[in-house]
């Protein structure tokens, strides 16, 4: 029988080595092509969006056409550095002169095909920017020439009243639907070039990162003298290739985009304040407001209107930092405490708050999502995302890093919390290894030895060891000076006393209110605490790159060898 596998080995090995070399080779990624995929990209973005100085517009206008896709080549002089820097300078992030994550973010993100302006300071004293031209009257009418096949055109017009009608519930403007005839703004939804210089892209990718332009708007006529009859001041364009929808987070909201491009053709230019709906950037929200530089920058042109019940409310004035209070790791540096969100962090000295600040501004090369956090009692700082670490020497990051979290560390990735705890001297990690569901004692917690570099024997062990405290915490830290520990879900943080060994009476509490100085928050439905034993959380929509969706390599490997196990089995058989 040996005889017999050894001769289906002999005569199969060449087979297997080329299907599964294959596999590998189609596993990897081209790095190359993909480097200057991104660099062109990056160019392209630059260009259109405003970033390059044109000498002779003619000769280097985007809407110029090459088989069917947008000129955007940069002058031959092109100051590749020079263009990221103004860009990162606008958008109030750090000047790297690098496309690093934080850029390549803004630069993936679907937008307005309406250039930046380049007086921006600032994202955070950015105010409103006008155009300098302005409707001369107060009536104005609007005309839709052609619609888009996602949605029904009543469903379109409806979306266009209510856009419109954003902007005059807060202003004296009164706008008007006319199906014949001239009309002051003409509203349409063409597909790449349209005759107006600016011709769109094709349908947003987010896996590729093209197709990022989604609308346009063309600013007011200069005068009533000279309004266009056949013009394009006024005028708004919409991507017919996009998928409009309304209501959802699928595909592209037409009611939050049109506003947006009304808000051009009213006058307003783009601004850099977070939140409000000139942002450049396309984003859908849940609760749709109008922001109050919105507010101030429309009602400097038009005067303001009181309206009982306007379609939209006025967004909160209330800090950022009040808003959403669920954070990805807390911990103690230099005697402050470090809230950490995203990529970016809030910063709580005695009893003032500081924030948002971006992340990197602190310690850099972290990456967009940090899992825990601490600092050693030697001044040493750590950070955990995913399967690696990053140390650092206060904020200076250490040669060498990041390095792998099991290697090093003994423990798994995806870290909960990071705990130094004063009592013994140990640092605690915590991990919930429920996956997509929640389970009763679900969270298990590691003692790690920083002298011995190791885990004590005995762990991991539940975190029912520590009485009160929930699964699946977010973080967790302790307070200077202070003999109780704060683990921190959701909304909410406990309080766990090193004496009595519980969660104090009264706790859980609101994150927002006791460390961020908000005002009292209202309880929502996710404040409780609910286990659901066989029933999965509900799905979110995400999107994935494109070699994602390929089964993993050691999927791959397992599926040969099946197959050559099998067809052995098959040979021996038949023997």
């Amino acid at each position: 029988m040996f005889a017999v596998v050894m001769n289906v080995w002999k005569g199969l090995t060449p087979c297997l080595m080329v299907v599964c070399g294959f596999i590998v080779v189609s596993d990897g990624v081209p790095v190359n092509n993909e480097e200057t995929t991104d660099n062109l990209q990056t160019r392209r973005w630059l260009t259109k969006y405003g970033y390059v100085a044109q000498e002779n517009p003619s000769e280097t206008d985007p809407g110029r056409l090459i088989n069917g896709t947008e000129n955007l080549s940069p002058p031959v002089d092109f100051n590749l550095t020079a263009a990221i820097v103004k860009m990162q300078r606008n958008y109030g992030i750090p000047i790297t002169g690098k496309v690093d994550n934080v850029t390549r973010k803004i630069m993936h993100t679907p937008r307005c095909s309406v250039k930046d302006p380049m007086d921006w300071l600032s994202v955070d004293v950015a105010p409103y920017v006008l155009s300098g031209t302005k409707w001369h009257k107060f009536q104005i009418t609007y005309k839709i020439t052609e619609y888009t096949p996602r949605l029904s055109q009543s469903e379109v017009r409806r979306i266009m009243h209510d856009a419109f009608q954003i902007w005059s519930d807060y202003t004296p403007l009164d706008f008007t639907e006319v199906t014949s005839g001239n009309a002051d703004m003409l509203i349409a939804f063409p597909r790449w070039d349209h005759g107006d210089g600016t011709p769109f892209d094709g349908r947003w990718d987010p896996d590729r990162g093209t197709g990022l332009g989604l609308a346009h708007a063309f600013m007011p006529p200069r005068s009533e003298r000279i309004a266009k009859k056949y013009g394009i001041d006024g005028d708004t364009h919409f991507d017919g290739d996009e998928q409009w929808t309304t209501g959802t987070h699928r595909g592209v909201d037409l009611l939050q985009v049109a506003t947006h491009e009304f808000g051009h053709a009213l006058g307003l230019g783009h601004t850099l304040v977070p939140g409000t709906i000139m942002y450049p950037a396309y984003m859908y929200k849940d609760k749709y407001c109008i922001h109050p530089d919105d507010l101030q920058g429309i009602q400097a042109m038009y005067g303001s209107r009181k309206s009982k019940n306007p379609l939209i409310p006025v967004c909160s004035l209330l800090p950022e930092k009040c808003h959403d209070s669920e954070y990805d790791a807390v911990l103690q540096f230099r005697g402050d405490t470090y809230f950490i969100q995203g990529i970016q962090y809030f910063r709580r000295q005695s009893h003032k708050v500081d924030g948002p600040i971006l992340l990197t501004k602190m310690w850099t090369a972290l990456p967009d999502k940090v899992d825990a956090g601490y600092e050693r009692k030697d001044g040493y700082v750590f950070f955990f995302g995913g399967s690696k670490y990053w140390k650092y020497n206060g904020r200076q990051l250490e040669p060498g890093y990041p390095r792998y979290i099991s290697t090093d560390f003994g423990l798994p990735s995806d870290l909960d919390a990071a705990l130094p705890w004063q009592p013994t001297g140990k640092t605690y990690f915590f991990k919930c290894t429920c996956c997509r569901y929640t389970f009763p004692q679900g969270e298990r917690y590691w003692r790690y030895d920083e002298e011995l570099g190791r885990i004590d024997d005995g762990y991991p062990r539940p975190i029912s060891v520590w009485k009160g405290v929930p699964n699946n915490v977010d973080a967790a830290t302790q307070y200077i000076d202070d003999d109780s520990v704060y683990f921190f879900k959701g909304r909410r943080y406990y309080k766990y006393s090193e004496k009595a060994l519980l969660v104090l009476p009264g706790y859980p509490k609101y994150t927002a209110e006791h460390w961020m100085d908000c005002p009292p928050q209202s309880p929502d439905e996710d404040d409780d605490d609910i286990y659901i034993p066989l029933q999965p959380q509900p799905t979110r929509l995400y999107y994935r790159s494109a070699s994602s969706h390929s089964l993993p390599l050691g999927s791959l490997m397992s599926i040969c060898l099946i197959v050559f196990l099998s067809i052995c089995i098959f040979q021996i058989t038949l023997e």
